[in-house]
């Protein structure tokens, strides 16, 4: 693994360490917790890393706000599928829960840290910085280790639903870890399958964007996470989405289409 740690991942270590050494000096948000700094920004949560006073160790606190009682709702009811499902599983390859609770203003998980932040992250870094490249065998043992998590899903009849790489996560080891459940979907019930959209658009797999809830004609299974896991890798290698429309039917169109352009 040491082979393939390079000079610009190595910064972000040197940075998150700085920020742990300062861990026990910043502001008491919580009681039980000090949040150490801003780590991650979405349209529906915020993380923070926070020294956990009773363990002493960092971890990740994930805060879904209830902007008002028609978004409480619909806040409290992804918070609660999250845990359940996060709290399921004991892999390394999945983000480990630790506890949740509740407050007037907010649902809030506490998970674990992934120091080195999402692929996204790193995506982005790399289109920047010339100097910051991956192996092809770093990516190939990434992927792995997700379509480990994958199957752990599949066993339990869960598909996803929301594979990208703002979803995978870097441990400070340079393993990768599956996080963000919110949008994932039990089958157990329903033939292993489901018709309900989810995720986002640019990842979807093409029977998902067939999907309708009043026809219920298109149906998509497990194999929907392997396409959107598979534009991931896409996009780790090249640091480029192969399909991009403005709407579904665009995408799909695209998809039906284009040939990919094959990646140097």
């Amino acid at each position: 693994m040491e082979a393939y740690k390079t000079a610009g991942l190595f910064s972000i270590k040197f940075q998150m360490a700085k920020s742990l050494e300062n861990a026990v000096e910043t502001k008491n948000i919580l009681s039980d917790y000090k949040i150490v700094q801003q780590i991650g920004y979405g349209s529906k949560a915020n993380e923070y890393s926070a020294f956990d006073r009773q363990t002493n160790e960092i971890v990740c606190i994930k805060v879904l706000q209830k902007e008002n009682q028609l978004e409480a709702k619909k806040t409290k009811t992804h918070w609660k599928k999250e845990f359940r499902l996060l709290r399921m599983f004991k892999s390394p390859f999945i983000m480990k829960y630790y506890t949740s609770f509740e407050t007037s203003n907010s649902n809030i998980l506490v998970l674990e840290l992934c120091q080195l932040g999402s692929l996204d992250s790193l995506i982005t870094r790399m289109k920047s910085e010339e100097t910051l490249h991956i192996t092809e065998k770093q990516i190939v043992d990434w992927m792995i280790q997700i379509l480990l998590a994958l199957s752990l899903l599949k066993n339990s009849k869960i598909i996803h639903r929301n594979i990208k790489p703002a979803n995978i996560f870097l441990t400070y080891d340079l393993s990768v870890m599956l996080g963000d459940f919110g949008s994932s979907i039990d089958v157990s019930k329903t033939n292993e399958k489901s018709h309900h959209k989810a995720g986002n658009m640019q990842y979807k797999s093409p029977e998902m964007c067939l999907c309708s809830i009043e026809s219920k004609q298109n149906e998509y299974d497990y194999k929907t996470d392997i396409w959107s896991l598979g534009i991931s890798l896409y996009e780790l290698c090249s640091l480029k989405l192969p399909y991009y429309g403005k709407s579904e039917e665009k995408m799909l169109q695209k998809i039906n289409n284009i040939i990919i352009e094959r990646i140097p």
